[in-house]
């Protein structure tokens, strides 16, 4: 017996091959827009941790936008190609996304870092004061 399981990125390739197969060289008109963030949200007592997937991307590409209980991230990535040249095969496309990830608790969005190190974007969410767990001293009486 013999079991397909379903892989979407087999899928868009072939789409990509159908659009392929009817554009001329050179002038294909899109490939199909993949989730190109894959995004892990990790937990701490202080702090969440999202870590996004974005290789190629340059900081300056990049939009981070964070509130209290969510965090948005888009990117913008132009292929160019050098004057006087046509391209044949195009699998580095231009592309543009935006990703909205909801967050359980509320964080302290005045205190949130960022950095962009071997295509990985690493973002700490420090969370808000409010949720925190704190210690709270007993007295003797």
């Amino acid at each position: 017996m013999l079991i397909h399981r379903f892989n979407p990125t087999d899928h868009f390739r072939t789409m990509d091959m159908l659009f392929d197969a009817i554009m001329p060289p050179g002038r294909r008109a899109t490939h199909f827009v993949r989730k190109p963030a894959r995004v892990s949200l990790d937990d701490s007592e202080q702090a969440f941790t999202l870590r996004a997937e974005l290789p190629g991307l340059k900081p300056e590409q990049l939009e981070l936008s964070v509130g209290e209980d969510w965090i948005e991230l888009g990117a913008k990535r132009e292929t160019q190609y050098p004057e006087g040249y046509t391209p044949l095969r195009r699998e580095r496309n231009s592309y543009e996304f935006e990703r909205r990830v909801n967050l359980p608790k509320r964080v302290d969005a005045e205190n949130v870092t960022a950095q962009l190190r071997d295509g990985v974007l690493t973002v700490t969410l420090p969370k808000h004061a409010s949720v925190q767990p704190r210690q709270i001293a007993v007295q003797a009486a």
